[in-house]
């Protein structure tokens, strides 16, 4: 019975440390929800570095639609290594608004999506 609880024991710390260091792997990119001044939304997205030489960071500030798929309004990309990119564009008469971040770096890319904003004229 001992070594059947400390195999358990064993077995949950690797899952809780394997769990832990996935997530922090992933806090390296994030997409920040739209903001909002002066009839203009901005979306952001921040690359923690340094990454290989050449990698890409792009953001998309995107709409909601009730129909389709979410409509990217506006979109901008830089080569960097580290550092934030931002986009901004005129809000319509209302929105629900999110932010998409992308790293294309070598042959592998990866994406966030921030949790959405609502704004109106």
């Amino acid at each position: 019975m001992r070594f059947k609880t400390i195999g358990v024991a064993v077995v949950a710390s690797l899952a809780v440390f394997g769990t832990t260091q996935s997530a922090s792997a992933a806090d390296w990119l994030t997409a920040k929800a739209p903001t909002y001044k002066s009839g203009k939304v901005t979306a952001k997205a921040t690359m923690l570095g340094p990454q290989p030489a050449g990698t890409k960071l792009c953001v998309s500030l995107l709409v909601a639609h009730p129909y389709y798929p979410d409509i990217e309004v506006a979109n901008k990309c830089k080569t960097t290594q580290a550092g934030s990119v931002s986009v901004t564009a005129k809000v319509g008469t209302c929105g629900k608004y999110s932010s998409y971040a992308s790293v294309k770096r070598g042959s592998g890319t990866s994406v966030r999506k921030s949790n959405p904003a609502i704004y109106c004229k």
